[in-house]
């Protein structure tokens, strides 16, 4: 049987209405399907959870989707992201998950090449490159872009590819790695969780 709830039009005459996907907001002789909407057998129905809106001048009806909170990154959380740049002293990460929380839209954070390993390191490539996928630390997130480390068995590659192929990197040692398809090796500072679901945790 369907839901009641949902084939009973909103009220949106004095003011906007929460709605989900699939609700029946009227019918196009009431007013115009906009943003949002759908006509189905000549009623109007929601495409998103969020909030109806009448445009009174226009006679339509549009649905504003209701968006989570985004993230805010403190101190101390353990974020996940792409290696997007690196240069001979600093890399760019492409942050999309924090504590394990999607991450909407991503942020921008850097980390210095000495804040990479506690090893000292003649160049980047010996830890990270572009297209990475690294496990890190917040340690400054009163500005943007935010700064982190990946010091620690916790933090550092959690998955690459090789630069030569593209085929996937198999842990081989400590900071090694082979590819599967080319058996070519390659150096990274890579965490303990490397391949495993838990780095995103």
């Amino acid at each position: 049987m369907e839901n009641e709830e949902i084939r009973k039009p909103v009220e949106i005459k004095e003011k906007d209405q929460l709605v989900f996907p699939g609700q029946f907001i009227g019918v196009i002789e009431q007013f115009l399907p906009g943003q949002n909407t759908y006509v189905e057998e000549a009623n109007i129905y929601s495409t998103q959870f969020g909030m109806a809106h009448l445009d009174r001048r226009g006679l339509r009806v549009k649905v504003f989707p209701k968006r989570k909170a985004q993230l805010v990154p403190t101190v101390g959380d353990v974020a996940v992201g792409e290696i997007v740049h690196a240069s001979n002293q600093m890399t760019s990460i492409a942050i999309t998950s924090v504590n394990g929380k999607e991450c909407v839209p991503s942020y921008t954070c850097l980390m210095h090449i000495s804040r990479i390993s506690r090893k000292y390191l003649e160049s980047m490539d010996e830890a990270v490159r572009t297209g990475d996928i690294v496990r890190v630390k917040i340690i400054d997130a009163k500005t943007l872009p935010l700064q982190a480390e990946s010091t620690g068995i916790n933090f550092g590659v959690v998955y690459a590819e090789c630069s030569q192929c593209g085929g996937k990197l198999k842990k081989i040692g400590t900071n090694k790695l082979k590819c599967t398809s080319c058996e070519s090796t390659e150096n990274r500072k890579m965490s303990i969780h490397y391949g495993s679901p838990m780095a995103l945790a």
